[in-house]
């Protein structure tokens, strides 16, 4: 009978620290990840703002294909129009 009062109070001293323990691990992931994500998101940043570039840009004579494509939009808005 002396036993069955201690293990009482020593078995929720237990449970309370298993479940902590428990916890503890979730959070910890938790922190992990965020951490892991936000050096992710700064790196991403870096790279596109840093080391990524726009091409040169190169003259030409006319802008090409996009020049009988703009003609036959002008002649199928100027047949609707009228």
């Amino acid at each position: 009978m002396c036993c069955g009062v201690l293990v009482g109070p020593w078995l929720l001293v237990s449970v309370a620290l298993a479940h902590a323990g428990l916890f503890l691990i979730v959070f910890l992931n938790l922190a992990m990840a965020l951490i892991n994500n936000w050096l992710e998101l700064r790196s991403d940043a870096f790279k596109i703002a840093e080391q990524s570039r726009r091409p040169i840009p190169a003259r030409t004579d006319t802008i090409g294909p996009w020049l009988d494509t703009l003609v036959s939009i002008t002649c199928l808005l100027y047949a609707a129009i009228y």
